[in-house]
């Protein structure tokens, strides 16, 4: 548990500037000790008074002393709640307010980073004729892309067993400079290089679809691991028949594909790995894969 603070606010005004702009947006804070993923740990805040932003940007001549200290520290209001007051010390550093990790630890913030890395790039292939230009904010065209169900559906981003949208995601993932500069220049990259992938292109992190390939590879190693208990050598097999993990048989956690992820693809029904490669490999230069 990390709690905000005065001090990593003074510290860091990058951050202060980010909870002043939340607060005034009406974004989703995460109680202390809750969870980011959690919709029922979200709270919404305002200053109590207006005089609040300035004690915080130490402006007008009022400073950190007038906002510290009992009796003077509860400087929110729950919006959904107004007899519910707030301190800076009720609410979670989460990755946006100075957390590397998030509320949630290492796992949960490279999730979230990921999968905001595939709806930027998701965003670039279907929806936006241009390459992202770094002084340009893109908030209002990503939340207006993506408030099409349709759209929404290039993304197929999830953390464990928990899908992600674009709406709830954007509010829990990291957007300081650089942060969406990475998301931008990535998403720039890989449109560069990947010049072969025409009409819809969908995009996974940890999602069914990806799991499903995953199945099919364990599927062939016990085929194999079979095959050896039936007395069949392993120079008939003709692979390995040692099992890995499926991230040493494709290490990447981003994939972008042109199959529609809600339908079958027949094509991918092998029984062993040297067939699988054979089938998976060459779809990648007529772009219906890209790991």
């Amino acid at each position: 548990m990390a709690e905000v603070s005065l001090k990593n606010l003074k510290d860091n005004p990058e951050r202060l500037a980010t909870l002043i702009d939340k607060v005034k947006k009406g974004s989703p804070f995460t109680k202390v000790g809750g969870k980011i993923e959690n919709d029922r740990d979200n709270v919404y805040l305002e200053f109590l008074y207006p005089e609040i932003e300035n004690a915080l940007l130490e402006k007008k001549g009022l400073t950190h002393q007038d906002i510290s200290g009992r009796g003077k520290n509860k400087i929110f209001r729950n919006t959904k709640k107004k007899s519910e007051l707030l301190g800076l010390s009720d609410l979670e550093k989460t990755a946006e307010l100075g957390s590397s990790k998030g509320s949630g630890g290492g796992a949960e913030a490279t999730a979230i980073t990921e999968s905001m890395q595939c709806f930027f790039t998701a965003y670039l292939f279907n929806g936006s004729n241009a390459d992202f230009n770094f002084s340009k904010d893109y908030e209002k065209e990503l939340k207006t892309f993506y408030k099409s169900v349709a759209n929404n559906d290039y993304v197929h981003a999830y953390n464990k067993a928990s899908r992600y949208e674009f709406n709830a995601l954007w509010d829990k993932s990291p957007k300081d400079e650089e942060w969406l500069q990475t998301y931008m220049a990535t998403a720039n990259m890989i449109k560069l290089k990947s010049t072969k992938f025409n009409g819809n292109v969908y995009f996974h992190r940890g999602s069914p679809f990806m799991d499903s390939i995953y199945a099919r590879k364990r599927k062939c190693e016990k085929h194999n691991r079979d095959l050896i208990k039936s007395g069949t050598s392993i120079g008939e097999i003709n692979e390995a028949v040692a099992s890995f993990s499926d991230d040493k048989w494709n290490p990447g956690d981003i994939w972008m594909s042109t199959i529609n992820p809600n339908a079958k693809y027949p094509d991918l029904e092998f029984l062993n790995l040297k067939s699988g490669n054979n089938i998976i490999i060459p779809q990648h230069p007529l772009g219906d894969f890209f790991f």
